[in-house]
């Protein structure tokens, strides 16, 4: 079962129609986790618990603690999250309106004290301390298990999170969903919502200028104006490294403590095959992970075509193969994209048995010498028509590491939070909360939304 979480809350007070709900699929949005040795589905509690019974027996499933640890708190993890608009929100003395606990450090002492301190198995998941490398000495395949987990649900790498973040994650994933045509079709989606509420979206407008004056943010000047446009506060959505070729110090430059940008860990590479549906097991659910020792993470995600002919489906599925490529200027280099490519569909071949025999078309052809809707990975013998254009070198054109776009960029760690440094300039993006996936930079935009309206005599982001 799936729960409404935060941006599920904040769509419905911006007023998302009963129709357009009907593009947010929540089925199947948890992931499941592939290794050598295990497939487990992070599903329902009574599910997973079967899950864990099937793959490490009863008795390292009690040892372990996590599903007695989620039945005990996943609906308080939910309800955190949920009510943060309420937190944020002011009462007519300027007081925060929930009595909730204000921050996850609060939600953790509060959940250890409520915990029965008689399971140790249990009490260990709201320790400060523990972590995977803990737990994963009982049972090591858990490294594997619990770091394809946390990318499945936070699409960011972690090797060894505390246990506390992993039982959020878990109980975040619960609220999860997928938009029909992926993250391009929900910007268009916010815009359009945007633009109902009266929001102003010029078209083809890009930000040229950031201007701050005495260690303040002052306005900005847009493609098409040469005046500059003053604003007494602003919202930053891309990273800070993408900032600082368009910012004008003028001034007491002292002033200005500019946060600086993260080091990404690393950006995300794609390739898509389009295969027979027959193709696609049965057991193979719609988001999982590879993960496999001393391997990058493999993602692969299932995804229906919208075409119909004569009011049949589709007939094909579209596999979406993705990793994290390191943020390293080898990894620009085209002929280790090509390697990385061919190692990722060598792998799903592996895990999806006589799925060559049903590939019809890849994108990016990364096959040296390939044709473009050539199927063969060099298996079955053919000489497949030379390529007329590189769809590699194409799509992923970038030759110098800062040339990434924001969009593929990978972060890990500890973030920058929602504020820039910069008095009146705040931030949300993927740097503000790397460690809550995207809904890092959904917590970042409620801070800087509430902290305009406060500023403005409001009570807090959406009254």
């Amino acid at each position: 079962k799936n729960f409404d979480g935060l941006i599920s809350s904040c769509l419905t007070k911006l007023g998302i129609l009963p129709a357009e709900k009907l593009l947010i699929e929540t089925v199947g949005s948890s992931p499941q986790v592939l290794t050598p040795d295990n497939r487990l589905a992070f599903i329902s509690q009574e599910m997973l618990q079967n899950e864990f019974h099937r793959e490490f027996g009863k008795l390292a499933t009690q040892q372990l603690g996590l599903v007695g640890a989620l039945q005990a708190v996943e609906a308080e993890f939910i309800s955190f999250w949920y009510q943060l608009p309420k937190r944020l929100t002011l009462n007519p003395n300027r007081k925060p309106t929930s009595e909730e606990p204000m921050t996850l450090g609060h939600l953790r002492t509060k959940l250890s004290k409520t915990l029965d301190s008689n399971d140790p198995a249990v009490a260990k998941w709201f320790s400060r301390r523990k972590r995977l490398s803990d737990v994963s000495l009982s049972i090591p395949v858990l490294r594997e298990v619990f770091a394809g987990l946390w990318y499945g649900i936070t699409l960011g790498v972690n090797e060894n999170p505390t246990l506390f973040e992993l039982l959020q994650a878990l109980s975040l994933s619960r609220t999860g969903g997928l938009f029909k045509g992926g993250m391009t079709a929900y910007r268009e989606f916010l815009i359009h919502l945007a633009r109902r509420q009266g929001v102003h979206v010029p078209l083809k407008t890009e930000c040229r200028r950031i201007f701050v004056e005495n260690g303040r943010f002052i306005g900005v000047q847009v493609t098409g104006h040469g005046n500059r446009v003053a604003a007494g506060g602003g919202i930053l959505g891309c990273s800070l490294s993408q900032m600082d070729s368009r910012t004008v110090f003028s001034g007491r430059q002292w002033l200005s403590r500019k946060k600086k940008s993260l080091i990404p860990s690393g950006w995300k590479f794609t390739v898509a095959l389009t295969v027979h549906q027959e193709a696609v097991p049965s057991k193979l659910l719609a988001r999982s992970v590879w993960r496999e020792k001393g391997s990058p993470i493999l993602e692969i995600e299932v995804v229906h075509p919208d075409v119909q002919t004569e009011g049949k489906q589709s007939a094909y599925r579209v596999i979406y193969l993705r990793t994290v490529m390191p943020f390293s200027d080898e990894s620009l280099k085209i002929e280790y994209q090509r390697l990385i490519a061919s190692r990722m569909t060598r792998q799903l071949m592996e895990i999806v048995p006589f799925l060559e025999f049903h590939v019809t078309h890849i994108y990016p052809d990364f096959r040296t010498g390939g044709g473009s809707r050539a199927a063969s990975f060099g298996l079955m013998g053919d000489s497949p028509e030379p390529v007329q254009t590189d769809e590699l070198l194409e799509l992923y054109s970038f030759r110098r590491l800062d040339s990434i776009p924001d969009n593929l960029l990978v972060y890990q760690g500890k973030g920058l939070g929602s504020t820039s440094g910069i008095d009146h300039l705040r931030i949300a993006s993927d740097e503000s909360y790397p460690e809550l996936g995207n809904l890092g930079s959904t917590l970042a935009a409620l801070e800087s939304v509430a902290w305009l309206a406060h500023r403005s005599g409001l009570a807090g982001p959406f009254v």
